[in-house]
């Protein structure tokens, strides 16, 4: 696959890592929800370790944006390829650290803690950040699973 391809968000995602969340989900809860779907999907067996190294990250600076979207990210040893998952939260979502943030999208993603893939990683930020607007998001959060997918991979970013 060629570069583009390989750090597409569409490319990242399936309708089974797109998720509806429930109204007044905690953001712990949600992201251990979305690291479960991401291991069923990739055949991935380190749940805890996962979950631990994502909430490690978290625990530094926010990863939510003044858009509405928290982008939650690790890089993971012995991770072979990229692995993402999509939360829609028509609901919103506090965001603890920030007072004045509701968070209305959640993109979570892991990537191998590889040097080979740290731009691939930095690339992905840049495109979820560059897709995730707040007009975009208010689209998503209408959609189905199927839809929401459907939307993304329509962008090609």
């Amino acid at each position: 696959m060629d570069f583009l391809e390989e750090t597409s968000i569409g490319f990242l995602l399936t309708e089974k890592t797109i998720v509806r969340a429930e109204p007044f989900t905690k953001k712990e809860v949600l992201m251990d929800a979305l690291i479960s779907r991401i291991c069923e999907a990739h055949q991935i067996t380190d749940l805890e370790i996962l979950q631990s190294k994502v909430h490690e990250r978290e625990k530094g600076i926010s990863t939510t944006l003044d858009t509405g979207l928290s982008l939650p990210h690790a890089r993971i040893d012995g991770l072979n390829d990229f692995a993402a998952a999509l939360a829609l939260l028509p609901y919103g979502l506090d965001e603890q650290k920030k007072s004045s943030s509701i968070i209305r999208l959640m993109f979570i993603f892991l990537s191998p803690n590889k040097k080979e893939f740290y731009s691939q990683h930095l690339q992905i930020l840049r495109k979820a950040a560059l897709l995730f607007q707040p007009d975009f998001i208010d689209a998503l959060n209408l959609a189905s699973a199927e839809e929401a997918l459907r939307l993304i991979r329509s962008r090609k970013i």
